[in-house]
Formats: structure tokens, C-alpha cells, sequence
């Protein structure tokens, strides 16, 4: 798998790098994930500006794309974006397993068509996502032995 990451810092970049790598060991086959180019872009102010911590879009095909653009709003780091990262990340397994496609303004999950007016939280691929997000943010940590990040004073719904 190849991932690049633009802004932020060398360490923040490194950290993005290795957190990509260890999510997509955990979700998907070593046969897809080295098929995959993502693209991490560390941005400022991405919540204020478009209300999201991060999104995912495909760049190159709506079947079985393997080119990906992450954008990660920086702030609150480590923990917010890793967890971003780690939500985003499902949804390139969803993306690149055809789990999930784009239909227009509407989505397919699993063959069947959602409407583009479909609440978020009753998006299957949004809730698998949210679900995922935080057992593979806390592996990770353990992996780099740094989840004692998690006694980190924020509140447990912005992280867990």
C-alpha cells in the first residue's frame, strides 16, 4: 500500500503513515491492501469549514476503486484525527471491496440502494464505521505502546 500524507508535521505524518498501515492490516486481505494509493491530506479548520472531521472519497473508479484522497481536519491531535483516520479507513475497505458504492446522489451498501436523504447514523456503512473506529485506533496504540494517550483530557465520546 502506498500512502502519502500532505500537512501537518514530520511526526504527524509518520504517525498518520504507520496508523494507515496498521488499520488496513487489521480490516482488510494483504492482497487488497497492496493494491491501494491513499492519499492523507492533514487539513486546518475542516470541521468548522464543511462540519466533518474527515471524509473519504474515491479517485480513480466507482468499481472496486483503489485510489483514495483522506482528508483529516488536524485538530485535537493525535487521538481525534487517528480516530478519524481509523473511520475513514473502513470506508476504503467498504469502497474497495465493493461493500459500498456511489450511485448518483443515492448509495449503494451490500446491493441495496439508500437514498441520499438517508439520516447518517442510520447509514449501514456509517455505522459499521463508527463501530470499527475505536477498537482500531486503541490497537494501534497498543501496537506503538502509547495508549496511555487515551488518559488525555478530553471527553470519552470525542474519542471512544
Amino acid at each position: 500500500m502506498i500512502v502519502s500524507v500532505r500537512g501537518g508535521t514530520k511526526a504527524q505524518k509518520r504517525d498518520l503513515t504507520n496508523a494507515a498501515h496498521s488499520y488496513a492490516r487489521q480490516l482488510m486481505t494483504d492482497r487488497l491492501t497492496s493494491k491501494l494509493d491513499i492519499e492523507i491530506v492533514l487539513m486546518s479548520n475542516l470541521l468548522e469549514l464543511e462540519g466533518v472531521q474527515g471524509d473519504c472519497t474515491w479517485e480513480d473508479t466507482s468499481y472496486r476503486p483503489r485510489e483514495f484522497t483522506i482528508r483529516i481536519d488536524k485538530k485535537n491531535f493525535p487521538l481525534i484525527p487517528l480516530k478519524t483516520l481509523a473511520h475513514e479507513m473502513v470506508h476504503v475497505k467498504q469502497f474497495a471491496r465493493s461493500e459500498l458504492k456511489d450511485a448518483g446522489h443515492d448509495h449503494k451498501w451490500m446491493g441495496k440502494r439508500f437514498s441520499g436523504k438517508t439520516q447518517y447514523d442510520k447509514m449501514p456503512w456509517e455505522i459499521e464505521a463508527t463501530g470499527r473506529e475505536a477498537s482500531l485506533m486503541i490497537r494501534y496504540l497498543v501496537e506503538t505502546k502509547r495508549i496511555d494517550l487515551l488518559d488525555q483530557p478530553f471527553k470519552a465520546s470525542d474519542v471512544l
